[in-house]
C-alpha cells in the first residue's frame, strides 16, 4: 500500500511538472493583450509595491506588442461578468501554456 501512495505521488509531480508559477495572467481581448497581475505584488509591506499602487489589490495592465507592460493600469475599462473577462467590450481569452512558453 505504502508503495502504491509514493508511486501515485511521483506521478503526480510528473505530470505537472511543465507548470510554471507565475505572477500574472494574459488575456487576448480583441487587438489588446491585458494582463492582470495578483494581489500579494501590491501589498503594502512589500518594498515599493514592485512599483505598483500598494493597495493590496490585484490590477490589470496594457501590455504593448513587443511583450513590455504601460505603467498605467486599466482597471476601469476591464469587466468580469459569469467568469468571463471584457476589455472596453471585448471578450477576453486566458493565454494558453504555448502561449506563455513563447514569451
Amino acid at each position: 500500500m505504502k508503495k502504491l501512495l509514493l508511486t501515485g505521488i511521483a506521478a503526480l509531480f510528473l505530470a505537472t511538472g511543465n507548470a510554471e508559477a507565475r505572477s500574472f495572467e494574459d488575456y487576448h481581448c480583441g487587438k489588446h493583450v491585458i494582463e492582470y497581475v495578483f494581489q500579494k505584488y501590491f501589498a503594502p509591506d512589500r518594498e515599493h509595491c514592485d512599483g505598483g499602487p500598494c493597495d493590496g489589490k490585484g490590477h490589470y495592465f496594457v501590455v504593448k506588442p513587443d511583450g513590455t507592460v504601460f505603467n498605467r493600469r486599466v482597471d476601469r475599462a476591464v469587466r468580469v461578468r459569469n467568469d468571463n473577462t471584457f476589455y472596453k467590450g471585448q471578450k477576453c481569452r486566458e493565454f494558453t501554456q504555448d502561449e506563455y512558453n513563447r514569451r
